[in-house]
């Protein structure tokens, strides 16, 4: 947050980009999905060179006078595709080039399915095909990315992905709750949103698999269901959901 600690009055919760007005903190970005990483180190002001500032190292903050200029690691801001420099001219943020097929940010899981074999992938990103993201998971066509919503938050971590044979996608996710251990959900496709499904009681979900049968294996590291599971028992279900994918991998491949 800027201007307080979060809930104070006056204080904003910027996702990474504030400017102070003379009178207030006001956002520079729209405060969920955009990503900068501006990598700004300021300088020390003490008993250094004349020439210390050319010693930092990610000094990527810069005014011409009238925009500010930041550079650094990131796909868009405020919903404004533009890679690794922006520019902020006291009222919007400008790309600073143009966008084209591929996607801001990175797929952590991809994974194949169904009849025509769909290309499907999960991760975290800004913009997919030129356009804001409104989700974690992507489906490439063979021409153009498609891009499925979901009510996920946005600190939330999916790190399974699988297609089945029949095209049923799955997503294993956790959730990060403000008190407590991480909780996992299972989001599956309901036409162009992945929605989660009715299981409760998970812990981290750390692994899924389908199975040739249709059933959907779970994995994790303590999974806690309604029968209270061990974390031993999560373990055994991680190292089946392993043994499924395997066997799912070899089908696909007609071996």
């Amino acid at each position: 947050s800027a201007g307080g600690l979060e809930g104070a009055s006056g204080a904003i919760a910027p996702r990474s980009v504030a400017r102070f007005d003379g009178a207030a903190w006001v956002s520079l970005d729209d405060s969920t999905t955009g990503t900068v990483t501006p990598w700004f180190q300021p300088a020390v002001c003490g008993d250094e060179g004349p020439g210390a500032i050319w010693d930092v190292s990610h000094q990527r903050l810069f005014h011409d006078g009238g925009r500010l200029i930041a550079g650094g690691m990131f796909s868009g801001v405020d919903g404004v595709l533009t890679q690794s420099i922006a520019a902020h001219d006291g009222t919007s943020w400008i790309a600073q080039g143009g966008g084209g097929l591929g996607f801001g940010g990175s797929i952590d899981r991809i994974a194949t399915g169904g009849d025509a074999c769909d290309v499907y992938g999960v991760g975290t990103f800004t913009h997919v095909g030129g356009a804001p993201a409104v989700g974690r998971v992507v489906r490439f066509d063979g021409t153009s990315w498609q891009n499925f919503s979901d009510a996920l938050p946005k600190d939330a971590w999916c790190p399974a992905l699988d297609v089945s044979d029949d095209g049923e996608v799955a997503v294993g996710c956790m959730v990060f709750p403000p008190n407590g251990d991480a909780q996992g959900t299972i989001l599956r496709r309901e036409g162009d949103a992945m929605v989660a499904a009715n299981v409760t009681g998970l812990g981290p979900v750390m692994a899924i698999a389908w199975s040739p049968s249709g059933a959907l294996y779970i994995g994790g590291s303590a999974m806690l269901t309604a029968s209270q599971q061990t974390i031993e028992k999560g373990r055994e279900l991680a190292a089946e959901a392993l043994e499924a994918a395997a066997r799912g991998n070899q089908y696909r491949d007609g071996t």
